[in-house]
């Protein structure tokens, strides 16, 4: 599993480094990114601070791993399961997660929207019409 990872990681190095036209002297800073853009989506159980967790009951919530934050180090999550402090959909920024990196997100998205413009009529802003897009 992990020779299947290293590969992936070293394919992408190669990919970015050709395409943008920098020399291997870039390989590290390459490497970082292709990490970076494989490791978004994991399932990670975060734990809840103290002031928020329960005497009985759950010790933490479910989330999807989506980044690092910049100034901490910390990690930044989506949260798919709320609780009474926690809302749903909210990003959250914490140190204490538990990652499951063989498991990755599969939320329904929301119906994708496109503006588009009817034209303008009598020098007014164009009108925005939303268009529902059916999903495959």
């Amino acid at each position: 599993m992990s020779e299947r990872k290293n590969r992936a990681s070293k394919e992408m190095v190669n990919s970015m480094l050709f395409y943008s036209g920098l020399s291997e002297g870039f390989w590290g800073e390459a490497m970082l990114m292709a990490c970076y853009l494989l490791n978004r989506g994991c399932w990670a159980f975060v734990r809840l601070p103290e002031p928020k967790k329960k005497i009985l009951g759950e010790k933490g919530i479910d989330c999807i791993f989506i980044g690092y934050v910049e100034y901490s180090k910390a990690y930044w999550f989506y949260v798919i399961e709320p609780n009474d402090f926690i809302s749903v959909n909210s990003v959250i920024e914490s140190r204490d997660a538990i990652f499951d990196e063989s498991r990755f997100s599969s939320i329904p998205r929301p119906k994708d929207i496109i503006s588009t413009f009817n034209g303008t009529q009598g020098g007014d802003l164009p009108c925005e019409t939303p268009i529902e897009i059916p999903e495959p």
